[in-house]
């Protein structure tokens, strides 16, 4: 498969653009890394209640989503790369298999919403391997769960105290929280997957504060 070597041992010698750079600029775009994966999380885990985003306005999740990985692409040009990806046949494989995915909307019948999906391929492909390859995956999971804990503490406030958005209504599931979602299942899923990334940061060192915060 294609691998990655570090930085320390990839004998790839620093380009000039890292010199002129200082800490205090990586430093920034690492928060506005961070940042844009927080962003990004509580914009596209969802489709939200009809009451808090009209479903006229679903496609701006989408916008916002793409917006923050097109932030991130950005600010990773001014983070150093920690792994330098190795060039070899099985990379190749890999960007052509990505590569004709994307030029499949070439023999699409829907070419609007498929040049939209392709285009979003293209940008998420490479924002995911900028953030691999310049972040730390413990920095990744800690602005993955803030962004998930803003969503869950959302829900909650809306079921406690706005329970005509934040509670199933429907005869099937009435009572039910929903949070800030159309669907009961979505807050479910988003909850499982906050409490896996906080399992994942108290083994990795958090202290018990955040673990039971998060």
């Amino acid at each position: 498969m294609a691998s990655l070597q570090t930085e320390v041992n990839s004998g790839v010698p620093e380009s000039a653009i890292w010199t002129t750079r200082g800490v205090g600029v990586e430093k920034l775009a690492r928060i506005v890394i961070g940042g844009s994966i927080t962003v990004n999380v509580v914009a596209s885990m969802g489709t939200f209640n009809a009451a808090l985003l009209p479903a006229e306005f679903t496609n701006l999740q989408q916008a916002i989503a793409l917006l923050m990985w097109g932030v991130l692409i950005y600010a990773s040009a001014f983070v150093r790369p920690r792994l330098w990806l190795q060039f070899n046949p099985d990379l190749i494989v890999l960007v052509a298999f990505y590569a004709l995915a994307a030029i499949s909307v070439l023999w699409s019948s829907v070419s609007a919403a498929a040049i939209m999906k392709s285009a979003a391929l293209m940008v998420t492909t490479f924002g995911a391997f900028c953030l691999i390859t310049r972040v730390d995956i413990d920095e990744i999971v800690r602005s993955t769960a803030l962004g998930l804990f803003i969503l869950v503490a959302a829900s909650a406030f809306c079921a406690v105290f706005v329970p005509e958005i934040g509670v199933d209504q429907s005869w099937m599931h009435n009572g039910q929280w929903q949070g800030i979602y159309e669907s009961k299942q979505t807050l479910g899923f988003i909850s499982a997957y906050l409490m896996f990334f906080a399992c994942y940061r108290k083994l990795t060192g958090q202290g018990w504060v955040g673990f039971l915060v998060m």
